[in-house]
């Protein structure tokens, strides 16, 4: 970077000598004695020099302009350079933290065995060994009542989840069939839609051909229009319930799936916990308020039967 300076200074010092040399030409072209016989070409002269002495100072200036391009971008090199330093001396320190934290629990585990080897080099005399034994014994026989009864909690945590997990089959099948029954009445409400649209069909023709003139006529077709839009609600109606009943019987089916994957699993811990917070109970109880408003709202057999519908 030194260099780099030098050269940017020796070009500048040319530049200002070019520019020195210049001006003095300047006045020697008005100078009255330069006005000779010869003075078109002096004169023709002096306009080359200067061109090519403006043509120097052009790529000095440039060349100028290049070194101290040259020059920040060393600069910015040589922080990019110190900072890479910075960071491999924190990882270094870093580095040398975890090798002092590694070279102490080392330390701590070799003072530990060395601690157990000086106590087993004691050997225990004859009534330590029999207190000892009669202690294992005693540990022994607590752990075998321990898992006698844990096994006992096993097998009853295992016959109540069978009963849950039969009990919330029956409930996704029950809720399964309501689904397809619901699923049918929708289909035959389609069917019925069907079925109207080709009876207003026949009767805008109807009308078309008698030239809609009779006051009853339109009377019926005011009813009829009533009838249909009723009817298009109602169907609405079935198929929002029927999405609401699929909705709780896919969560329904998510919690079964839960149950009995703690069964392959035989993880009571958890199996009794989703037993004790009852999350599917209010699925259930929500499916069957779902099926009995739908019950209630799915009256469109009686629009098939009534007498507009069937004209």
């Amino acid at each position: 970077m030194p260099s780099l300076e030098a050269e940017k200074d020796k070009a500048v010092s040319e530049a200002g000598c070019l520019r020195t040399e210049v001006n003095e030409l300047q006045k020697k072209i008005s100078e009255p004695e330069i006005l000779r016989s010869d003075q078109a070409k002096g004169a023709l002269e002096c306009k080359t020099g200067q061109d090519e002495a403006l043509k120097e100072v052009t790529r000095l200036r440039e060349l100028g302009n290049d070194l101290q391009n040259n020059y920040d971008q060393l600069k910015r090199d040589h922080q990019a350079v110190c900072d890479a330093r910075d960071d491999a001396l924190t990882g270094i320190q870093l580095l040398q933290a975890m090798g002092n934290g590694l070279q102490a629990k080392c330390d701590r585990l070799k003072s530990e065995k060395q601690n157990a080897m000086d106590t087993s080099n004691n050997a225990l005399s004859a009534d330590d060994t029999a207190a000892a034994v009669s202690l294992l014994q005693a540990s022994t026989k607590m752990l075998s009542n321990e898992n006698r009864t844990l096994r006992d909690e096993n097998s009853g945590l295992k016959a109540q989840m069978m009963a849950s997990t039969k009990n919330l089959s029956d409930e996704y099948n029950a809720l399964k069939e309501e689904n397809s029954v619901l699923k049918s009445q929708i289909m035959v409400a389609d069917s019925d839609k069907a079925s109207l649209k080709a009876k207003k069909e026949a009767l805008k023709n109807q009308m078309t051909m008698i030239g809609m003139t009779d006051p009853e006529l339109q009377t019926e077709l005011r009813k009829s229009r009533e009838k249909k839009e009723e009817a298009d609600h109602k169907l609405k109606g079935c198929i929002y319930l029927a999405d609401r009943l699929r909705l709780c019987a896919r969560e329904l089916n998510e919690q079964l799936n839960d149950v009995n994957e703690c069964a392959q699993q035989r993880d009571f811990q958890r199996l009794c916990l989703l037993l004790e917070n009852t999350v599917w109970q209010p699925i259930v109880n929500n499916c069957k308020s779902i099926w009995e408003a739908s019950r209630s709202e799915l009256r469109l057999r009686q629009w098939n039967a009534s007498p507009v519908a069937s004209a």
